[in-house]
């Protein structure tokens, strides 16, 4: 895997697959991920950027839009807590039913108000 480590990425595409980044900073960018390869972002900023799923991971992602749509709802939600769960603790992804809808929650936890904008967008 290569490591890239204190870069700063702008305006371009940078592909995830094979690559571990350390404390990188990327503003608008185009984050692409194939599925093909392992990857990791430690303690990066990511600023304005669009992640694009492709290949592998878009199929993956496809696969999880037709079980929320095919009336395996229940399977999908597992999978995604799977990945969202801590080791030894409930998972912070949940459903919300009201009104014969069905919301899909990730509580990440206590959040700062200072890190919003009045829109309710994270950044300064």
């Amino acid at each position: 895997m290569n490591v890239t480590v204190h870069e700063t990425f702008s305006d371009e595409e940078v592909v995830l697959d094979y690559h571990k980044y350390v404390e990188c900073t990327f503003e608008e960018c185009v984050i692409v991920y194939h599925g093909d390869g392992p990857t990791a972002a430690d303690q990066c900023q990511f600023t304005d950027c669009r992640f694009d799923f492709r290949n592998s991971a878009s199929t993956t992602f496809n696969t999880l839009r037709s079980f929320f749509q095919g009336g395996l709802e229940e399977v999908a939600v597992d999978v995604l807590a799977s990945i969202v769960a801590p080791q030894d603790g409930p998972s912070p992804l949940q459903v919300l039913e009201k009104n014969g809808q069905a919301r899909l929650v990730l509580d990440l936890g206590p959040v700062d108000p200072e890190d919003f904008t009045e829109n309710g967008q994270h950044g300064s």
